[in-house]
């Protein structure tokens, strides 16, 4: 049997390094703004300048910090969620929730 993993794969494109730290430096590189965010709110959250809250829709732990802007102003500005409502994995059903006017959401539920 041939070999079939990595470049001998006849369809392969390149694939994911497996260097982790190149990959973190990558993203450093591409996005400084997110991880001057991310750092502002672990630090934040260290020393007690900004306490985890429950997620907003739901009450469940929060494990995700969703940024309302990656502007220096809106670092610490965070909203809560849990896995299932981090805005990521539903974004178009959460923007419709979040814009549609109180009586449509009554009426959807």
């Amino acid at each position: 049997m041939r070999d079939q993993t990595g470049s001998n794969n006849p369809n392969w494109r390149g694939g994911t390094s497996t260097n982790y730290y190149r990959y973190k430096l990558l993203q450093k590189e591409r996005y400084p703004e997110r991880i001057a965010a991310r750092n502002a709110v672990y630090k934040a959250i260290k020393s007690g300048r900004l306490i985890r809250q429950p997620c907003e829709i739901c009450g469940a732990p929060a494990e995700a910090d969703h940024y309302m802007g990656y502007d220096r102003e809106h670092w610490i500005t965070v909203r809560w969620r849990c896995r299932q409502h981090h805005p990521g994995r539903f974004r178009n059903q959460y923007f419709i929730l979040q814009t549609a006017p109180a009586t449509v959401m009554a009426e959807a539920e």
